[in-house]
């Protein structure tokens, strides 16, 4: 009676879930197996006792059951160990087999497999439909007859269609590049777009739908008549604009029966170009790094004018922020130009004041950075005067007179036998004696002002000087010290004319006529519009 007790426990399956939290333990004489589990719809749930388990209704159009075991095979302590053993699984629905699923077992101790049974029921009619899971005898089973049978049974029913009138609503998501609101040969669909539907008359909530494949295409299918409205959703797809419709949406009134279709979605996606502001106190028409004290101008003014391939006049402003950056964004593409406007007061520009860019879709262009300085009235410089009255000459030491016998000053003839200078008496005789006859004494003459100005602190020798744009100063900046270098190699081989145009600014800056670029930003105003 034992063994024969033990070569029946060899042929009894236990069906279980793994997420089972308690242990399964084996089945020991006069026990009962563990309660089997399925998973069934993505969710797990026990077998009830007989007649089964019910799944429960399908509609008609579901085409597959699904669900999932945990099969194992317990051996009894006390039996010679086996070198394999098979369960076969199968579905009988109305005396038909489907996807039959064989699985091997190992020997020795507890062998577990979870096991997925997928049964097509797609073509079946509505109706109530059973179906059982077995164990069947294999080639090493050899005990009494019927143990391997023991099937456990479930049920479902699947109900008729629905047969009610239906309309369909459709259109198609486009790539319209030369965003004309119309879809032409070689403009694309775009897939992945959402796309909503709403019923306006009596509040009913939306419905969404995804675009797909590579035509664009979306349908709604709706079983109710009313007043609908379909719009896509651009929150999504930041940078894009809707080309089509001309409004957000379409509005229609939808009767069953009806295929609405047509209604197409056109988009193209938005550019921007940008750019940037600095203080260029070095005037050298790149935006160093701020060690130099070169920071971003924040609040100016820039203009946006172009056409885009609409034909549309774009005519728009920004204003740069903290950081000096501007960008006009949501940009068609088009042909731009962006130009900077001038506050009040006395700014001038260091690089060129625009730029002009054909914009491509979707492109993000960065332009040149526009620098600038604003200037102030030139202060500090003592005139000839003063180096030739009794304060000025109180300040003129024996380096001074050795700085300056160190210049290219000319010698006057008849008589004169300076420079070089013995001492400051002769330096005051000198400047009041020079007059413009001779273009190289006058020049000579500012030059040891603007030297005497510099040495003794009234002027800056790295002070930068703005003039008018020449040969001389192609960018119309140059520092005081620049402008002595260049007067004092006129005063050897520069022309008369050249000497004229250094004296000049000699002059101006000992007299304090010329503009001087200040170290740091001033005010930015705009005028009242």
């Amino acid at each position: 009676m034992k063994k024969a007790v033990s070569m029946m426990l060899f042929a009894m399956l236990i069906f279980s879930t793994v997420l089972i939290a308690a242990p399964i333990t084996k089945c020991e004489d006069e026990e009962d197996p563990v309660r089997p589990f399925l998973f069934v719809n993505g969710k797990w749930t026990s077998f009830t006792d007989p007649p089964g388990y019910d799944f429960g209704e399908f509609p008609c159009s579901t085409e597959w059951l699904t669900f999932t075991v945990n099969v194992t095979w317990f051996q009894p302590p006390d039996y010679p160990p086996l070198k394999e053993c098979s369960v076969v699984m199968r579905s009988t629905f109305s005396g038909t087999i489907f996807n039959p699923e064989t699985f091997k077992l190992a020997n020795q101790g507890d062998g577990s497999q979870l096991v997925s049974v997928s049964i097509p029921i797609g073509g079946l009619e509505p109706g109530t439909y059973y179906g059982y899971i077995k164990p069947e005898a294999t080639k090493l089973w050899s005990g009494p007859p019927g143990l391997s049978d023991n099937p456990m049974y479930f049920y479902f029913t699947k109900v008729p269609c629905n047969t009610q009138p239906q309309a369909t609503i459709s259109g198609v998501k486009f790539h319209d590049v030369d965003a004309d609101g119309v879809r032409e040969v070689g403009e694309e669909g775009l897939e992945g777009w959402k796309i909503q539907l709403w019923k306006l008359d009596d509040g009913w909530g939306l419905v969404d739908e995804t675009t797909t494949g590579s035509d664009g295409d979306y349908i709604f299918t709706v079983t109710e008549a009313g007043h609908y409205k379909v719009k896509e959703v651009l929150e999504s797809k930041s940078g894009w604009m809707q080309t089509a419709p001309a409004g957000c949406c379409y509005e229609f009134d939808v009767a069953l029966g009806a295929e609405i279709t047509g209604l197409d979605f056109g988009n193209i996606k938005l550019g921007s170009i940008s750019g940037a502001k600095f203080y260029d106190a070095n005037v050298n028409g790149k935006w160093d790094n701020g060690d130099n004290g070169e920071p971003p101008i924040a609040g100016w003014k820039v203009h946006l004018t172009g056409t885009n391939i609409r034909g549309e006049t774009i005519d728009v402003y920004e204003f740069t922020d903290a950081d000096g950056k501007f960008v006009f964004e949501g940009l068609l593409p088009g042909t731009y130009t962006v130009e900077e406007v001038f506050p009040s007061g006395t700014w001038v520009s260091t690089t060129d004041t625009s730029f002009s860019h054909e914009l491509r879709e979707g492109e993000d262009y960065g332009g040149p950075d526009f620098g600038n300085v604003c200037l102030m009235q030139g202060t500090g410089g003592k005139t000839l005067g003063f180096w030739s009255n009794k304060n000025g000459q109180a300040l003129i030491t024996p380096e001074d007179v050795e700085a300056l016998n160190a210049l290219n000053l000319y010698k006057p003839n008849n008589g004169w036998t300076f420079p070089p200078f013995r001492d400051k008496t002769q330096i005051k005789s000198y400047l009041l004696s020079a007059t413009a006859v001779n273009m190289s004494w006058m020049l000579s003459a500012q030059l040891i002002a603007t030297e005497l100005n510099v040495r003794h602190g009234f002027l800056s020798g790295s002070t930068i000087v703005h003039v008018e744009p020449s040969t001389y100063v192609p960018s119309g900046f140059i520092s005081i010290d620049d402008i002595m270098a260049k007067a004092n190699t006129a005063l050897l081989s520069g022309t008369r004319a050249e000497q004229e145009y250094w004296k000049n600014l000699l002059d101006g800056l000992n007299n304090n006529r010329l503009w001087f670029v200040c170290p740091r930003p001033c005010s930015i105003e705009y005028p009242t519009p």
